[in-house]
């Protein structure tokens, strides 16, 4: 018996490339996180590194070697040096480990909780917008240009006045010229 299907209409078909092209990008974006291996440390996996090694020589976390992260990120780059030994290529395989996790944790998450085109897209997102900064050029200080909000409003709030001020000025200026050629046109 030959079970006959219905061909796909044109909405799923559009669905079904969108998803398609949405992997496409999501994998090719952890594929491109591999040149990582050739780039130096950043400022923190180096202060994570730095503090792991010193564990390894018996010191102790948050006695003898201190950072302010949680114990977890030590203990995981304890355990990738452990395995893969003590080179910057093993920092950049564990965070390339780490990114494809949470970007499958999310796509799971996304068609669990919607469909398959929201995983898909929840996936592409994560995958896209947290390249490492040392492919924008930037040296991997992109993530240290961090923004005071509190600062930011008064500022925005200091040129709104400024602002306000300047468009007062130029009104005045203006109801001051259409009086001055009122008065000639009467004069005139």
């Amino acid at each position: 018996m030959t079970v006959s299907r219905a061909p796909a209409s044109g909405a799923a078909r559009s669905q079904a490339m969108l998803i398609a092209a949405l992997l496409v990008v999501t994998i090719a974006a952890l594929l491109i996180r591999c040149l990582a291996i050739a780039e130096p440390l950043g400022i923190d996996q180096s202060l994570w590194a730095s503090a792991v090694r010193g564990m390894s020589r018996g010191q102790r976390l948050y006695h003898d070697v201190w950072e302010q992260r949680p114990p977890g990120i030590y203990w995981i780059y304890y355990a990738g040096f452990s395995v893969f030994g003590w080179t910057p290529a093993t920092v950049a395989w564990l965070d390339i480990g780490a990114s494809a996790l949470t970007t499958l944790a999310l796509f799971a998450l996304g068609r669990a909780l919607a469909d398959t085109l929201t995983g898909a897209a929840a996936a592409a997102a994560y995958a896209v917008l947290t390249m490492p900064a040392w492919l924008y050029g930037h040296g991997g200080f992109l993530e240290r240009s961090n923004v005071d909000p509190a600062v930011e409003l008064s500022q925005l709030m200091s040129a709104q006045r400024e602002l306000e001020a300047n468009a007062n000025m130029i009104r005045y200026q203006d109801q001051t010229l259409q009086r001055l050629v009122n008065d000639v046109a009467k004069v005139g």
